[in-house]
């Protein structure tokens, strides 16, 4: 049976990675999973490829979904395709399991200027429904996943396919839905959430139990390897970039930490560190500098603070307060809370960190619930 996976660069792809990680270990059975992604994502195929070494990016000839022409060539394509796909040997026809539809929303757009996008989204993944015929979507918040589970509706609405929809909010939404989910809430068949906030004003929502804390190793509380990582994700976070590049920054950093090294990773932003080595994306290689790193200093992505806190790591965490819809900010605010990261706000982040020792840093550690999500979804899946 064909599962579709929709995938969102950053966080999203995180969150997801490690549901696909335990689902394809423990519960997958006979499950075919396809994967969608952006057209602009540049980081979901190689995360991806941990989990599945035999996922290749094959566009179906060529064809971009830029375009209503290009759309026509690919149901050209997939017509010629389709009879091959209930023959005997279809088995040895390679299909392609990762598949780019336009995207449907930048960062800090409006809901008005989505419209066109979002339709042409939504008529081309009726193309890749029909092709796929899917018996399960999972998706976990990125606007990609609207126009695809809509138009999965759609198909069922008028009998064409029977596909389950599954939804998992994203770890970061802690008092209220995100815009994905508030547009999905009403035609998912599955829609967990993180939060007991979330649960009490949306009946419909199954709570995942989670967040089991313990203190962080003692020996991470030392200096074992002399450096700090800044993390800022896909974004643009230059407020934070410039701030950990300034000469205050590291001298703190030295007579606080004991860290006389810095790297920084810069996203979309425009601003080149000067005083620290720095990396542009967020990709295998940061995610292993990230595991080595004495220091976390994180923008508060979800992605970024589970890799950190996961690795018993001591997380600095920065909201950008930039973003539309933004959800770090409370997000941050409750790990704070519960004493699993440092948060501070950016406007107070150069008082705050001239001051802090590793005694502010005695923190706890978490992890991702991805079992708990797992038993939840996997009865949707083999129904």
């Amino acid at each position: 049976m064909a599962t579709i996976v929709v995938l969102g660069s950053g966080g999203h792809t995180s969150e997801m990675i490690k549901v696909m990680s335990h689902l394809k270990t423990n519960e997958s059975g006979k499950s075919q999973f396809f994967y969608f992604a952006a057209t602009n994502d540049i980081t979901s195929l190689s995360c991806i490829q941990r989990i599945e070494p035999t996922v290749d990016e094959e566009e179906i000839r060529r064809c971009q979904p830029y375009s209503f022409h290009s759309v026509w060539l690919v149901i050209i394509e997939l017509t010629k395709r389709l009879p091959n796909r209930f023959s005997r040997g279809r088995k040895h026809l390679h299909i392609p399991r990762f598949f780019r539809v336009s995207k449907v929303r930048r960062v800090g757009q409006s809901i008005f200027g989505c419209l066109i996008p979002g339709i042409f989204a939504f008529l081309y993944s009726i193309v890749l429904l029909l092709y796929i015929r899917p018996k399960t979507i999972l998706a976990n918040g990125p606007a990609l996943c609207i126009p695809i589970l809509w138009a999965a509706a759609f198909l069922r609405l008028f009998g064409v396919q029977s596909t389950k929809l599954i939804y998992i909010e994203s770890l970061t939404c802690v008092d209220r839905l995100s815009l994905s989910g508030k547009l999905v809430y009403r035609i998912a068949d599955v829609f967990l959430v993180h939060w007991d906030t979330l649960v009490r004003a949306h009946p419909q929502a199954i709570p995942v139990r989670h967040l089991n804390e313990k203190p962080l190793p003692p020996h991470r509380l030392h200096v074992e390897v002399s450096y700090a990582v800044v993390i800022v994700g896909t974004t643009k976070f230059e407020g934070l970039v410039r701030m950990c590049d300034e000469e205050w920054f590291i001298s703190s950093l030295q007579r606080n930490f004991g860290i006389g090294k810095v790297v920084c990773q810069i996203g979309s932003g425009e601003y080149t560190p000067t005083r620290s080595n720095f990396l542009r994306w967020y990709d295998s290689a940061t995610s292993r500098l990230l595991r080595d790193a004495a220091l976390v200093i994180s923008h508060g992505g979800v992605g970024t603070i589970l890799d950190a806190v996961e690795n018993g790591i001591p997380t600095i965490a920065v909201p950008n307060e930039s973003l539309s819809h933004n959800h770090q900010l409370s997000f941050c605010r409750e790990l704070h809370r519960r004493k699993c990261v440092y948060s501070i706000q950016l406007e107070a982040f150069r008082e705050t960190f001239s001051s802090l020792s590793w005694d502010d840093l005695r923190l706890k550690q978490f992890q991702f619930p991805a079992a708990e999500i797992c038993q939840n979804i996997v009865p949707c899946m083999n129904t």
